[in-house]
């Protein structure tokens, strides 16, 4: 089993909130949008650029997608299956693997706390710092 590589159109659901994760993606080029639907609507909680790695969380800890990931424009990524990036997993120490699975559900954590708040401002995880 290999990573494979996938192109998406501008406005291409990637994946939606709630569904099963069957796979990780490493962009290449191009931007996901990574979004929640709430009681109080559509909160964008990332934009996301070359580089950046999203849909892990549901592999780390087998629990739904927490998220929707949209193509902002064209993107092209190097999608990793499940089972490759469990493979993966399983091989690293697992002290380290007990940390990328905390550092999971605090994300978890705070991605819905900041979903509910009433006017949460979109994070660009790619801005060049000030």
């Amino acid at each position: 089993m290999t990573a494979t590589k996938e192109t998406f159109c501008k406005g291409t659901a990637i994946f939606t909130q709630g569904q099963a994760g069957d796979m990780a993606y490493l962009i290449t080029k191009g931007q996901v949008e990574i979004h929640r639907l709430t009681p109080n609507g559509k909160t964008v909680l990332a934009v996301l650029g070359p580089s950046r790695v999203f849909g892990e969380m549901a592999l780390l800890d087998d629990s739904p997608r927490m998220a929707s990931a949209v193509a902002v424009s064209e993107v092209e990524c190097i999608a990793v299956k499940a089972g490759l990036f469990r493979r993966k997993l399983d091989a690293m120490d697992p002290f380290l693997r007990g940390i990328w699975r905390s550092t999971c559900q605090n994300a978890r954590a705070m991605a819905a706390q900041y979903a509910e708040a009433s006017s949460p401002e979109v994070v660009y995880l790619d801005a060049p710092r000030r």
